[in-house]
């Protein structure tokens, strides 16, 4: 059931960095932008070798897909491989974060995509880590959700109905319902 625990977390973990990363470039101009080192990467390692041209728009779609599918899958392993008590995916989720944070701004002008374009390094550089921290840390807290309501049964109990008429799952969780479209 690892997978199953782990794959949600690794998404919302994920979809709460690129959110805090996309919100934060709108508003202060010091916000790390990591869709840029992404749009770089592409064009770099992908698009010039192959010597494929695609509109901006296309570039930072592709980057941002890109960023999604990797850290989400990186954030679900990282939660669920070791120790599966909640310390050790607190403390691995946490220094897992702090490495992918110091990494994404070290590797980038290492590698030739350049600096990130800012006026106040260490600021981007603080606000990096931190966001790769906490992207860690909500996976951790997700998936230590999930793995405590599934181990009291909560979860196998919730799963109420299935409406394949409208090819509908439907969860009723603490009256809550949720209601996941199958394709």
């Amino acid at each position: 059931m690892r997978l199953a625990h782990a794959l949600p977390a690794g998404i919302i973990g994920t979809t709460l960095i690129t959110a805090l990363h996309e919100g934060a470039r709108k508003i202060f101009p010091n916000t790390p932008r990591v869709e840029l080192m992404g749009e770089r990467a592409i064009q770099k390692f992908i698009l010039d070798p192959l010597n494929l041209n695609v509109s901006d728009r296309t570039l930072y779609a592709v980057s941002i897909v890109g960023d999604l599918a990797f850290n989400s899958l990186s954030y679900a392993t990282i939660v669920g491989l070791g120790a599966q008590d909640k310390k050790s995916v607190f403390a691995r989720s946490a220094i897992s974060g702090l490495a992918v944070g110091l990494l994404t701004w070290l590797i980038p002008p290492k590698v030739g995509l350049g600096q990130q374009p800012t006026t106040d390094k260490s600021t981007t550089r603080a606000l990096t880590i931190a966001m790769y921290v906490v992207g860690g840390v909500a996976s951790a807290l997700v998936y230590n959700f999930l793995k405590d309501r599934h181990e009291g049964g909560e979860i196998s109990d919730a799963i109420k109905s299935a409406d394949r008429s409208q090819n509908n799952l439907v969860w009723e969780v603490e009256e809550t319902q949720l209601i996941y479209t199958l394709n």
